[in-house]
């Protein structure tokens, strides 16, 4: 091939990469005469290249699943081939969700005054306050992470406060050894915030319990399509792990940039010209349902990929990806995947939530009747969720009380 040819060649490669890139990088001359000399023999080649930078979900139709027995089992091999694969996926369509609501009250609760946060932040870092596990987490200086959040469950008061709430309000006291029972720790009740509105107060409680239930139906269905094609019954995970009272949180996200500060920024926070907001992990649990509304930033590297590859942002779609316990538990025949957020320069909102068994869900085994070595002596999750949120500084020096 002539000179003339190659360069030709060169520009039109490098349109075709520059247009299915999100950060430009340099490719060198060298990697694409190696390729162009294999050009007319094997095109695939040109997708390999775009493969390593751009990455286009599944799509995960729950309308469609739930339309008919075809649907199900149709939506149900694409969601298996995902979590096989790359260990994310979309979920389009969910029943009620609306981006535009969630969005406007996430923001109206992080734009809050900061004494009225304060009254519902973790024990943690609010002494006087009785909630230790539910409630609002600010950002930690230093360090990847750069986040506050406000995290929910499935118990709430049967009647809203309209005052701040005591220990009493919140669990059960009952004691052994002096100690709370960590079953009613972990099963507290939300601490809502009070403003001077409070129709915009009852507003914000009313959504956040009707987005639980939105995600939750989600989620629940989707481990339904998973049971089904790991050749179990529909229902097996929830007999299994759910039930009444699983653990699950529901967690508003606000990342502030720092990019407008960068000598703010640690240096172990930065990757390159990057700046991490939360690093680089797996999640822990079962599923993780997540609305990124129209927000860049999330990255993940699945496994055999040697660079940190964006997730489009869409709108109207959330991500879904399974956890450690869950790939463990099904003898890693689903993947989890690594992943991490990046600071996009403006403030930055997303909305997880994460499907966790109840307290007493038994961990003792695999799905398939083998010994689930990775949880050791936790054999039921009440017991491994605590142990394994000791490294989280979010959790790290609460008194889970009497572990039963």
């Amino acid at each position: 091939m002539d000179t003339f040819l190659k360069s030709f060649f060169i520009v039109a490669l490098s349109c075709i990469v520059f247009q299915n890139r999100v950060h430009i990088k340099k490719i060198s001359v060298q990697l694409y005469e190696e390729h162009l000399k294999s050009f007319f023999k094997d095109p695939t080649w040109i997708n390999k290249l775009r493969e390593e930078d751009i990455f286009e979900l599944a799509k995960i139709n729950l309308t469609r699943a739930e339309e008919n027995e075809e649907g199900f089992q149709e939506v149900s091999k694409i969601l298996y081939d995902a979590f096989k694969g790359v260990g994310f996926a979309y979920v389009v369509e969910l029943k009620d969700f609306n981006p535009d609501e969630l969005l406007y009250w996430t923001k109206w609760f992080f734009n809050l005054p900061p004494d009225v946060k304060k009254t519902v932040t973790k024990s943690t870092w609010q002494p006087d306050n009785a909630n230790t596990y539910r409630g609002l987490y600010p950002s930690i200086p230093g360090g990847h992470s750069h986040k506050e959040a406000l995290e929910t469950g499935l118990f709430d008061m049967e009647e809203p406060l309209r005052r701040k709430a005591t220990l009493e309000d919140l669990v059960n006291t009952t004691k052994k050894d002096g100690k709370l029972y960590c079953r009613n720790i972990l099963e507290e009740k939300n601490p809502w915030p009070i403003t001077e509105d409070q129709k915009m107060d009852d507003g914000f409680r009313i959504f956040m319990q009707k987005n639980y239930k939105i995600y939750e139906n989600g989620c629940l269905t989707i481990m339904r399509m998973l049971a089904n094609t790991l050749g179990f019954e529909r229902n097996f995970f929830d007999g299994l792990l759910f039930g009444p009272k699983h653990l699950s949180t529901h967690r508003l996200i606000h990342y502030p940039s720092r990019l407008g500060d960068p000598a703010s920024i640690p240096k172990e926070a930065w990757d390159g010209d990057q700046a991490i907001v939360t690093g680089e992990h797996f999640d822990t649990g079962i599923l993780t349902i997540l609305a990124t509304f129209e927000n860049a930033g999330l990255q993940i590297k699945p496994n055999g990929y040697s660079k940190w590859i964006d997730v489009p942002a869409r709108k109207d779609h959330l991500v879904i990806n399974i956890g450690n316990l869950l790939a463990d538990m099904v003898e890693n025949r689903l993947v989890a995947t690594n992943h991490r957020v990046v600071d996009i320069g403006i403030s930055r909102y997303s909305v997880p939530f994460f499907l966790e068994p109840r307290y007493d869900g038994d961990l003792s085994k695999t799905i398939f009747g083998n010994k689930l070595k990775s949880v050791g002596e936790f054999t039921t999750f009440g017991r491994y969720m605590t142990n394994r949120t000791r490294m989280f500084a979010e959790y790290a020096s609460i008194d889970w009380g009497y572990i039963d």
